[in-house]
């Protein structure tokens, strides 16, 4: 059977456990794997831009797990400063609005140090969350690039239903492979091509 979807990825994991009767659990342990993809990988696949017009509070996207540039489009273009936001507090103290130099998160907002005195439009580079399947949302890119991360990880989660301890201890064993193939896969696709060196 292909891991092309939601329904097949879950008889493939209730197959691999011999267990038909986790229909709920498996949904828990495949939410569990893209809770942890969430916070740990990072790959090109997963970078994404989002344009505001300036103000001193912006909303973050709602697909957003972290940050990787932010950048005023002035002429010309300004990248902005993480500070903390004890920070910010300090060098926004006497309210003066002007040009941002620096930015912090707070809560669900990034917050502009100065406050902008211009409309600008505000960059923000990020790393978005990955679509959780479901019923309706039956793949993305993750399952359709790396199927067995799906299988492995959600496999993983689930180590305590396994059969056996050797079963437990393959899965572990495959599960560090997918996630170390995935790693890598995503800095080389960062890379580019060849670099070409010219005469002046």
């Amino acid at each position: 059977m292909a891991l092309d979807s939601y329904a097949n990825l879950k008889l493939e994991v209730a197959a691999f456990m011999a267990r038909s009767d986790l229909t709920t659990q498996i949904d828990s342990f495949i939410d569990l794997f893209e809770a942890w993809a969430n916070r740990n990988l990072r790959v090109r696949q997963m970078e994404n831009e989002a344009y505001a017009t300036a103000a001193e509070y912006l909303p973050l996207p709602q697909d957003y797990v972290g940050l990787r540039d932010v950048q005023v489009q002035s002429t010309p273009r300004r990248q902005l400063q993480y500070v903390t936001p004890e920070y910010a507090d300090l060098a926004a103290a006497d309210g003066t609005t002007g040009e941002p130099s620096y930015y912090t998160i707070v809560g669900g907002q990034m917050r502009l140090v100065p406050s902008p005195s211009s409309a600008d439009d505000v960059r923000i580079s990020y790393w978005q969350s990955i679509t959780p399947l479901d019923g309706t949302n039956t793949t993305n890119w993750l399952l359709t690039e790396y199927p067995d991360s799906y299988l492995y990880g959600s496999l993983f989660h689930a180590r305590g239903y396994l059969p056996d301890e050797s079963r437990a201890a393959f899965v572990k064993g495959m599960w560090d492979q997918v996630v170390s193939e995935i790693q890598s896969a995503g800095k080389k696709s960062n890379l580019g091509g060849s670099l070409t060196i010219r005469s002046a």
